[in-house]
């Protein structure tokens, strides 16, 4: 079990760099922003939950309590963007997929954190 956990914070960290590499050293694009917030994501669930903590009631509660959350803040804000879509105040629905995309996921991490300190 201690190589997964060795291995998910190593493809966190390749997530990071490689979009880090790509941001920098070519033009920031859709992949470079998705790998680095995939990178952030993957180490932020990682420290909210320490791998080797057993799995317990709580931890499950706080997963579906903030899983559920960040699902019902995901229709609001695709809702949200598909108005400012129509009414032209977001141009290009690439920038518009690229935010959603961005806002989906940091929101989970973001009720992790939430819903930890809470219960």
């Amino acid at each position: 079990m201690k190589r997964v956990h060795v291995f998910r914070r190593f493809l966190a960290a390749a997530f990071l760099l490689y979009g880090g590499y790509l941001a920098v050293f070519e033009r920031p694009d859709t992949l470079s922003i998705a790998l680095i917030l995939a990178g952030i994501t993957q180490l932020t669930v990682d420290l909210v939950f320490p791998p080797n903590d057993p799995v317990d009631e709580k931890q499950r509660s706080v997963q579906s309590k903030s899983g559920s959350t960040t699902y019902a803040l995901s229709i609001l804000y695709a809702f949200a963007l598909l108005a400012l879509v129509h009414f032209n105040l977001i141009q290009h629905v690439m920038t518009a997929l690229l935010i959603m995309i961005s806002l989906q996921l940091l929101t989970y991490p973001a009720m992790l954190f939430f819903y930890k300190r809470v219960m």
